[in-house]
């Protein structure tokens, strides 16, 4: 059972769900038959252009839930506060409050920047591998460009304006990519495309 806290702000009845004693079951079957409903919008196909960029984001908030456990404790802090903005972005999308976006994109800037500065500069592509966690890291980022194109196409269905959360998994998967390459750099040597 989930536990409701006094801070939810959502109308729970939209939903058909009964909050009996502050506890809500895990399943309602509104989902049975293909639909389901977000904040914005309901009675709607699962396989609806928003619904599938949420689910990628979900995907994704899942990789960096592993990536997190495998990787230095300077690097969990971050990917941590990375999920939490996964999780507004989603609600964004699924019609909720839009989150403050522009200092979360500057600060994924920096730590893409310091990084790079211990990096040897790339002159060509890279094959995705190496060490385990930069495999991992690398399986992240593909799902994060995925989570991106899923994005577009919501907004480019004139759906909803998202080009700051369009900005922020674009930057994300830069991120991921160089932090690939720095779990890969000590102990290993990239294979580069040739």
């Amino acid at each position: 059972m989930l536990k409701r806290t006094k801070k939810e702000k959502y109308d729970w009845k939209l939903f058909n769900i009964s909050l009996e004693d502050d506890t809500m079951k895990i399943y309602t079957r509104l989902g049975d038959k293909g639909n389901t409903s977000m904040i914005s919008l309901h009675d709607i196909p699962k396989d609806h252009p928003s619904l599938e960029a949420i689910g990628t984001l979900d995907e994704l908030s899942s990789w960096l839930g592993y990536i997190i456990i495998k990787v230095r404790s300077k690097d969990r802090d971050f990917l941590e506060e990375t999920q939490k903005d996964i999780y507004k972005l989603s609600a964004y999308i699924a019609g909720g409050r839009k989150p403050l976006i522009d200092p979360r994109v500057k600060n994924i800037e920096i730590k893409i920047d310091e990084i790079e500065d211990a990096l040897p500069l790339l002159s060509t592509f890279i094959y995705p591998g190496g060490t385990e966690v930069s495999s991992i890291i690398h399986i992240a980022r593909s799902i994060c460009r995925r989570a991106e194109r899923k994005i577009v196409r919501t907004q480019r269905k004139g759906l909803m304006d998202l080009s700051g959360v369009i900005t922020y998994v674009n930057r994300l998967s830069d991120y991921l990519f160089v932090l690939a390459r720095q779990y890969n750099h000590k102990g290993y040597t990239e294979k580069l495309l040739k």
